[in-house]
């Protein structure tokens, strides 16, 4: 588990995004990263419209797995449907879909 708090150097950024398996945030910028992010990876969008479908285009694309969850940061995101997903998208890789 890693965290990137967005002030780090962009060879910082890439060289973990390049190294991990799942990659969390809320719809924006810092998901690009799933450009680099190895085969077999997973995207998981929080967002409170629910509208956009570019980056579940994109990670599609890449052929990674996708989930969204629905946050919005005056309701905020319920830890266990983060953990579901989570679980999901652990139990998928696992099994090499």
């Amino acid at each position: 588990f890693d965290v990137l708090l967005g002030d780090e150097p962009l060879a910082e950024k890439l060289h973990r995004a390049s190294t991990s398996c799942v990659l969390a945030g809320p719809h924006g910028g810092a998901l690009y990263l799933m450009h680099w992010l190895p085969e077999q990876s997973a995207v998981l969008e929080m967002d409170g419209y629910g509208r956009y479908k570019i980056l579940h285009a994109l990670a599609a694309a890449y052929g990674f797995l996708y989930a969204f969850i629905y946050f919005t940061p005056a309701v905020g995101v319920s830890l266990h449907a983060i953990d579901d997903v989570l679980a999901r998208i652990n139990d998928r890789l696992a099994k090499g879909q």
